[in-house]
């Protein structure tokens, strides 16, 4: 079953919200899966960074260009790529933090953005150069806020909850686990852990294409989906890729969230 499209886009709930008015900002790259298909994630990472004391500012959505990177259509990749980076650099020469809530697009801007535009526009270049380092996935930002007794300053429900989570393989290869397991671990009646998985077998768009398909289910039921269903129903599930999100939901009929959603869920 294809995604289904949000009645209502990202940006578009954004707009009517109140302001909140903090001392720092921070922008929220609104990738295309949170912009049209699950906004609430967005609503989410908006309610925890503004527990957090932040202005979130959403920038003009813009497609970061993975997808077409992903089939070797370099050239339409590359001219996303600058789309996106001019619309972010505003943001950039004020020193805000760009945070990615979907992890392979944050990290295409982090990893690729430099090989794909080339030596041939040294201007934008440039001003890649400074936007990758305040490039971070929401994850990363997040941890980063824990203080020196282990713990995020945020009032949490102290419920026991048990939770499983499947790492993004571009979070994984890139960034790794380590951050996002420990803040995990340190919240409040949490019992997390991470499921010794690899590939979800969706791989973007890979699971959906039918000389595929019966290759993602097997990657799938490698290590994935056994741990999901020997899991109580009661065990949260938080995957932060968009595609292993619906190859749970395929896959095991559950539920998985983001890790956005699973913090602001538990929020006081």
């Amino acid at each position: 079953t294809l995604p289904e499209i949000s009645s209502q886009r990202f940006s578009s709930w954004f707009k009517i919200q109140v302001s909140e008015n903090h001392q720092k900002n921070v922008v929220l790259f609104n990738d295309t899966f949170t912009e049209f298909n699950q906004p609430e994630v967005g609503k989410a990472a908006v309610k925890v960074l503004n527990a957090l004391k932040y202005n979130v500012i959403i920038p003009k959505w813009s497609c970061c260009g993975r997808p077409l990177l992903s089939k070797g259509k370099l050239e339409a990749a590359r001219q996303k790529a600058v789309k996106l980076i001019k619309i972010l650099m505003p943001y950039a020469v004020k020193g805000y933090a760009i945070i990615g809530l979907e992890p392979s697009c944050i990290l295409t801007v982090i990893d690729d953005y430099t090989g794909l535009v080339g030596k041939s526009d040294p201007e934008i270049l440039a001003m890649i150069s400074t936007i990758r380092p305040l490039c971070t996935t929401f994850d990363e930002f997040i941890a980063s806020h824990v203080d020196a007794t282990g713990q995020l300053p945020l009032k949490f429900i102290e419920n026991p909850q048990q939770v499983l989570v499947h790492g993004h393989c571009h979070q994984k290869s890139l960034v790794g686990m380590d951050k996002t397991m420990k803040m995990l671990k340190s919240l409040p009646g949490y019992t997390a852990s991470e499921i010794p998985s690899g590939c979800c077998g969706m791989a973007g768009s890979f699971g959906y294409e039918k000389e595929h398909y019966d290759i993602s289910m097997k990657i799938a039921a490698l290590k994935l989906v056994p741990a999901i269903e020997a899991a109580p129903t009661t065990t949260e599930i938080i995957a932060n890729g968009f595609s292993c999100r619906c190859q749970i939901d395929h896959t095991t009929g559950r539920k998985a969230v983001h890790l956005a959603e699973a913090l602001a869920n538990r929020l006081q």
